[in-house]
């Protein structure tokens, strides 16, 4: 079922690239979808066997897909594509991913005067407590801490 939904998919989109054809990075996608999905081997070839190539598919790029799961019926078919598309522009690199630069931490003096706002807020916080309330807060915070087990007292 899903494999049918995956071809469909393939289907509706071959109108807008039937004349151009699939890119190498479309032919990649769609298998990689098909080994997560587990669609049927023979299902995969089948349906590779009706694509049209836009770019050239290299056998780097097969061995690549077959270390991934693709199965040798998918792998021929895939080796055949890659014989047909050698006149074919080579293809497209794909995109690099954007590097996540964090932000610059704060400057030094701004440490300082968040860490001095919140040690004043936390001091003012205990000073409204009696000293009898603070220990025995303490008390029953390291209490808690030694308890692992219920031992059903």
């Amino acid at each position: 079922m899903k494999f049918c939904r995956t071809a469909a998919l393939f289907a509706m989109c071959s109108s807008a690239w039937a004349v151009s054809g699939y890119t190498v990075q479309q032919i990649k996608e769609f298998i990689q979808s098909a080994i997560e999905q587990k669609n049927p081997d023979k299902d995969v070839a089948a349906t590779l066997r009706k694509m049209k190539l836009s770019e050239r598919l290299d056998l780097n790029t097969v061995e690549a897909l077959q270390g991934q799961g693709a199965g040798p019926k998918t792998v021929a078919v895939l080796k055949a594509l890659a014989s047909e598309s050698e006149s074919l522009p080579q293809a497209a690199p794909a995109p690099q991913k954007p590097v996540y630069v964090p932000p610059p931490p704060p400057s030094s003096e701004d440490q300082a005067k968040l860490l001095d706002e919140v040690l004043d807020r936390q001091l003012m916080a205990l000073s409204n407590e009696s000293t009898k309330d603070l220990l025995n807060a303490r008390y029953e915070k390291f209490r808690k801490m030694g308890q692992f087990f219920d031992l059903g007292n």
